[in-house]
Order: C-alpha cells, then sequence, then structure tokens
C-alpha cells in the first residue's frame, strides 16, 4: 500500500473515533437532566416520608415511623370494637366499676325518680341517651358543680343539665322547706322567698326540657308535685292524703309514656301499689290525661303519641 493510501485510511479512522466519541458524550449530556430529575424526585419522597413521620411523631410521640402508626390505628379500632360488644345490658351493670358509695348514690337517684334509670338493654339505654336522661356519669359529674354552674349550662341549651338542674333545685327546695318546718308553721313556707325560688327553678327546668322533646322532664315535674305534696301535708300526713300526693304525681308521670317511654306504667305500678292508688284509678289518669295535660305545660303535641318510642325488652 502506497503512503497516500495509508495516510487516507488513517484519516477516516480518525473521523470515525471522533464521530464516536461526539456521540459518547452528547449521549452523557443528553442523561444528565434525567439523572438531576432522579435526584431532585428522591429528594421529594424523603421530604415527604420525613413529614409523615414528623406528623405521626406528633400524633403519637411514642410512634417512629408511618407503619407503626398504621399498626396503632388498628389496635384502636379493635380495642373500639370490644369496648361496643361488652356495653352494659342494665342499670345494674353501668354502675358496677363505681365505689360502693357512688352506687347508693345513682340507685337513690333513680328511685326517687321512679326507676328511671333502670333499663334492660343497650337499645334502650341508647334511646334515653338520645332523648335527654342523664347517666352515671353525668350524674356523679353534676355533683361535683355548684348550682349556679349547673343553671349556666342549662340556660345556655345543654338539656342534660337542665335536668339535673331541675333536681339539684327540688333538692334545694326540700332543704330549704326542712329548715323552716323545723321551727316555724308550714305556712312560713309561703313567704320563703328561697322555698319558692327553687321551686320555680325546678319545675321551669324540667318543663323546658320536656319542650325539647325529653320525657325525663315528666319524670321531674312527678317527683316535684309529689314532694310539693307532702310537704304541705307535714305531720297530717295519712293514707288518704298519700294516695292524693301519689295522684297529683302520677298525672305528671304518664307525660313521658306519651312522649315514648313505655316503662312508665310498670313504674307508676309500682309507685302507687306503694302508696295505696289502685288500678282503677290508673286507668282514669291514662284515659284523661294526654291533652290536659299537654295544654297545662304548652308541649307541642307533634310530640305525643310518636313512633319514636323506647325499644321493649
Amino acid at each position: 500500500m502506497s503512503h497516500k493510501g495509508k495516510a487516507s485510511a488513517s484519516t477516516i479512522a480518525a473521523i470515525v473515533v471522533s464521530i464516536v466519541v461526539f456521540l459518547g458524550i452528547a449521549f452523557l449530556l443528553l442523561k444528565q437532566p434525567q439523572t438531576t430529575s432522579n435526584l431532585s424526585e428522591l429528594s421529594t419522597n424523603q421530604d415527604s416520608t420525613s413529614a409523615s413521620i414528623d406528623t405521626a411523631n406528633q400524633t403519637n410521640p411514642s410512634v417512629s415511623n408511618p407503619s407503626q402508626q398504621a399498626d396503632l390505628t388498628s389496635t384502636a379500632g379493635e380495642l373500639e370494637h370490644s369496648s361496643l360488644r361488652s356495653r352494659p345490658d342494665s342499670f345494674s351493670e353501668s354502675i358496677q366499676d363505681y365505689t360502693e358509695e357512688e352506687q347508693q348514690r345513682l340507685i337513690q337517684f333513680s328511685n326517687d325518680h321512679f326507676g328511671v334509670l333502670e333499663f334492660v338493654n343497650a337499645e334502650q339505654r341508647d334511646w334515653m341517651s338520645r332523648h335527654g336522661y342523664p347517666d352515671a356519669e353525668d350524674i356523679l359529674e353534676a355533683e361535683q358543680l355548684s348550682f349556679e354552674e349547673l343553671q349556666a349550662r342549662a340556660d345556655a341549651g345543654d338539656p342534660i343539665a337542665m335536668g339535673l338542674a331541675s333536681e339539684r333545685a327540688l333538692n334545694l327546695m326540700i332543704e330549704e322547706a326542712s329548715r323552716i318546718l323545723e321551727h316555724q308553721e308550714k305556712t312560713e313556707l309561703l313567704y320563703s322567698k328561697e322555698y319558692w325560688n327553687y321551686r320555680h327553678s325546678a319545675s321551669g327546668y324540667a318543663r323546658a326540657l320536656t319542650k325539647v322533646g325529653s320525657p325525663f322532664g315528666a319524670y321531674l315535674n312527678a317527683r316535684l308535685e309529689f314532694e310539693r305534696a307532702l310537704l304541705f301535708q307535714g305531720d297530717q300526713l295519712n293514707d288518704e292524703s298519700l294516695r292524693s300526693a301519689s295522684l297529683v304525681s302520677l298525672n305528671s308521670l304518664y307525660m313521658a309514656e306519651l312522649m315514648g317511654d313505655d316503662r312508665v306504667d310498670a313504674f307508676a305500678r309500682e309507685f302507687a301499689q306503694s302508696t295505696g292508688v289502685i288500678y282503677s284509678d290508673l286507668q282514669t289518669i291514662q284515659l284523661a290525661y294526654s291533652t290536659i295535660r299537654a295544654a297545662q305545660t304548652g308541649i307541642d303535641c307533634a310530640l305525643l303519641f310518636g313512633n319514636d318510642r323506647i325499644p321493649e325488652p
């Protein structure tokens, strides 16, 4: 081969090498933005993961990563489901975790109001909760509040506070009456401002509770009527006056049945038996009571005879 041929071959080889180098550089240059993008995406993912961990730690400081957070949520759901399965099915079960003294106070509260806290299944308890009846926790919590604090909550529209403010006012009314009657004639009650203030508060909150659709207001008013009648009987209380006081009380109690609480008839019969009221008297009350008492209390008649009734045992 001549020198000229060799030079031409060398030139061609150099050109080929240059093209290969150029293509390699171009390939690297084209590849670099994608690498940068991948790094940027990785950084974003790291930031997102860090944010998730921070959120998890804020939700529960003992949790260090999202997977632990998911496990905790699952456990909480299982605990909640277990709690639903273990709901008490009766009043006696609902108070068994309280102290003996607290249990006695709760039983006394129920007895003072014709057995109002008694229920025999979870469905009854849930119905009562939806209709303004207090539960054990509500009652014990209210004991820690002053009458003025209960009044403030009631005046703000809290139905549970309305009922418990009425009950507190009634107890204060009885205390004031007992204080006066210990040293004075019962006619002095008519001139006691404190007595009348408590009486009006007890009646007013009970009536307000009934008007917003809670049958518990009728229980409260029934007890008020009974206690008021007994106070004015004083030492002259006898079988006939006790029966009369009971009938007045039962007139109010049956309003709760009209509003859906079908436990009332059983409670009323037990109360009537203990105070000398006979069955025919109860029948008369049930027949005559509905429109008369509804008109007296100003309750919306749409709240009476409805289908929203307490579940059967």
